[in-house]
């Protein structure tokens, strides 16, 4: 039994772990949209990828502007961290605080002048 049980635990251990799926909206009048793909990693953080779109709002007109940025990310108690990098270089610092399943806050990008509100759904996909 004890085989077994060691064998189940070490083949679980080995396989990748399921992502999670955030959806996201932030801007000055949130207008833009976002769409994250994190796999947890055994740290306990996130990694992975973001796909942003401008949807438009009250700030800016909706427009077939995308990005895609690479991201890493961690949840300490009830803060959210995150950096988005796109194009290797541009890199935007997330903070807010966790709520449920949502987080919301500020994200700070070079060039910006002002922070951004967001708000995360982080419910994970099925």
């Amino acid at each position: 039994m004890r085989v077994i049980l060691t064998s189940l635990i070490l083949v679980s251990a080995s396989l990748p772990a399921f992502g999670d799926e955030w959806a996201s909206r932030h801007g000055n009048c949130f207008e833009m949209q976002g769409y994250w793909t994190v796999d947890r990693e055994q740290s306990g953080g996130f990694s992975g990828y973001v796909d942003f779109q401008v949807i438009g709002g009250p700030c800016l007109a909706a427009n077939d502007s995308r990005m895609s940025a690479n991201t890493r990310a961690v949840i300490a108690g009830t803060d959210f961290f995150a950096v988005t990098i796109a194009n290797g270089s541009t890199a935007c610092l997330w903070h807010g605080s966790v709520r449920g399943d949502q987080a919301r806050g500020f994200v700070l990008c070079p060039g910006a002048p002002q922070g951004m509100s967001f708000v995360l759904s982080l419910k994970q996909a099925n």
